[in-house]
């Protein structure tokens, strides 16, 4: 078989999520060990998270246009885009919700960026469920908030 030029290959989406575990990985390695440092007020987090955060986002912009997603235009989401945007936001939320359990300044840029992610994640499941009525899936987001009478 030959790839039709022009054409992306039905698993390219899945294939470039997959690009994503060293990012989570890495994140995961560098977040879970600071969050006592992240309690105590230490800087040293913050050069972590700049890290994760230029490989996240060097990732999302390496998104080959077929994979991308205009929320402007009218067209339903292929089942590698849902999973690619989706696991995208979920990752970036939780690299940043670590970063917003004290109120202070720092914590700012990372209460928006966990704001945005969860603004967008839920735009791609609301186009879900426009093209396709039945329930995909339970969520429930209430294990993944931080606990805002913290702050």
């Amino acid at each position: 078989f030959v790839q039709p030029e022009g054409e992306p290959c039905r698993i390219s989406g899945t294939l470039y999520t997959f690009r994503l575990i060293p990012v989570m990985s890495r994140a995961v390695a560098l977040i879970h060990p600071f969050q006592t440092s992240v309690k105590s007020g230490s800087s040293q987090p913050g050069v972590s998270l700049a890290t994760i955060d230029s490989m996240l986002n060097a990732w999302f912009n390496g998104i080959p246009s077929s994979l991308r997603w205009d929320p402007s235009t009218e067209t339903t989401l292929s089942g590698a885009v849902r999973l690619l945007l989706l696991t995208y936001y979920h990752l970036q939320a939780l690299i940043h919700r670590v970063f917003i359990n004290k109120p202070c300044p720092e914590a700012i840029p990372s209460l928006v960026i966990c704001t945005n992610a969860a603004r967008s994640c839920s735009r791609v499941l609301e186009r879900i469920q426009e093209k396709e009525p039945t329930p995909l899936f339970s969520v429930n987001v209430s294990t993944d908030l931080p606990d805002l009478n913290a702050c």
